[in-house]
């Protein structure tokens, strides 16, 4: 049993529902920010400073996931902004796998996933972009739930490389998220 009240920052903001035709924008997530609700198996917020000034961030984990609604069928391209976290050399360098799911229709309740590619995130803040197949895109467009961009991270724990008491296994840091 808890032995006592945890907490959880939760933000949130005020939606307006309308009816008919909305005009279309990216998808930009600024991870870190209000985000709660497109963020899945992420660790909590941080700030952490950088030379263009604080950033917001999280890191990811083994597998995190990024909710991406609204999508119109015309996105080519998933810009994800990363650092390796100043990871340690002896630890496993950072790499992301980007995968993007969409839900089928005939599949049962299954998602159809595609990998958009795999990269080694460097250190210092920077864009690391994938491609979105047109076929995928259209699927993503014709349907009511939304796309997710799974994020498979290799991990370090720093407790076993720099002492201390985080025994997280943290992936990278995810800054910015944007569809386009």
């Amino acid at each position: 049993y808890p032995t006592g009240v945890r907490y959880k920052d939760f933000d949130y903001g005020i939606y307006q529902l309308t009816i008919g035709q909305v005009a279309d924008a990216p998808f930009a997530l600024n991870v870190g920010e209000r985000d709660d609700l497109h963020v899945l198996r992420f660790f909590a917020k941080e700030t952490t400073d950088s030379p263009e000034g604080p950033r917001s961030v999280r890191w990811t984990g083994r597998q995190s996931v990024v909710a991406i609604p609204g999508m119109t069928g015309r996105e080519r391209e998933v810009v994800l902004v990363m650092h390796d976290g100043g990871r340690p050399k002896q630890a496993t360098p950072a790499s992301v796998e980007v995968f993007l799911s969409v839900a089928c229709d005939q599949c049962e309740g299954k998602r159809i996933e595609v990998s958009l590619g795999r990269t080694a995130v460097g250190p210092g803040f920077q864009p690391y972009r994938f491609a979105i197949p047109a076929d995928l895109a259209a699927r993503a467009a014709s349907q009511d739930d939304p796309a997710q961009l799974r994020l498979v991270s290799t991990v370090w724990t720093p407790q076993q490389f720099l002492g201390g008491t985080d025994n997280r296994n943290l992936g990278v840091m995810v800054d910015r998220v944007d569809v386009h």
